[in-house]
């Protein structure tokens, strides 16, 4: 996490160009794909698992485990920067979503997407199953895309060089 002296003098030696080329050729770092929370705890973790079962299973752990792993070892530090950039704009939290098995895809999802087409970001956040538990989608009958992402419109201004926003939501 962060620069090093091996990463700026490889930097240096390469070019800023190249960096980028390898940047955007390596592997996405991943994350787990965690199954679902039974209704019993007992099917999930029968008599005699481990005591750390639950935990290694069924909540966020293994996935904040991989982030660590992946900002340490993994070579795509740029995606991965850039991936945390849009899960800090495009909230899903996991607080409000308590299945890791919805946030692990989320994640891949922004890795997948982290140096691509914005548009395409898009549509598969729309469709993804953690976005589906925090929008409005997942409570009402009848999907509004207005209530599921903020839109700002800028008009601008008569007589000066500012411009207002007015929120369309």
């Amino acid at each position: 996490m962060g620069s090093t002296d091996g990463l700026i003098a490889h930097v240096s030696a390469v070019g800023f160009e190249r960096f980028l080329e390898e940047q955007l050729a390596a592997p996405a770092s991943s994350y787990p794909d965690l199954p679902a929370m039974p209704g019993n705890q007992q099917v999930g973790c029968p008599a005699g698992s481990p005591a750390t079962c639950v935990r290694d299973n069924y909540t966020m752990y293994p996935l904040q485990v991989r982030f660590f792993q992946n900002a340490l070892k993994e070579e795509d530090q740029l995606r991965q920067r850039v991936a945390l950039a849009l899960h800090e704009i495009l909230v899903v939290s996991g607080v409000s979503i308590r299945q890791p098995s919805a946030m692990g895809p989320y994640l891949n999802m922004l890795h997948k997407n982290a140096l691509g087409n914005y548009r395409t970001l898009l549509a598969d956040l729309t469709l993804s199953p953690a976005m589906g538990s925090r929008s409005t989608w997942s409570t009402t009958r009848r999907p509004s895309r207005r209530r599921t992402y903020r839109r700002t419109r800028t008009t601008p201004a008569s007589s000066s060089s500012s411009s207002r926003s007015a929120s369309t939501c």
